[in-house]
């Protein structure tokens, strides 16, 4: 009911449907740090490895970003979660993970 009253004298349907996108993005991030995005963080610092540290802090600078991203900013975290972005569903080890 309430998009059908918002869309109400609008003239271009499609123009209003691009224009209602850009704001829900806007004010929605992609990325938000989980705390399974934390957690593939520290454990490859244990190891000596910070480059997923910076991938997360590089995905965290742009939040909103959407439009154009290369493969590697999408945060995939290797072999051990299917190579999934950030963006996706959590994996489902990081059910088990809680904050102390």
């Amino acid at each position: 009911a309430r998009l059908e009253k918002d869309r109400e004298g609008m003239g271009d349907q499609d123009a209003w449907q691009a224009e209602r996108t850009r704001i829900m993005h806007a004010n929605n991030p992609k990325y938000v740090l989980r705390n399974y995005i934390a957690q593939n963080a520290i454990e490859a610092a244990e190891n000596g490895d910070f480059s997923e540290v910076r991938r997360v802090l590089k995905l965290l600078e742009t939040p909103y970003h959407r439009d154009g991203e290369p493969t590697e900013a999408l945060g995939a975290t290797g072999a051990d979660s299917g190579g999934n972005s950030y963006s996706s569903k959590p994996p489902l080890w990081a059910a088990e993970l809680c904050v102390t």
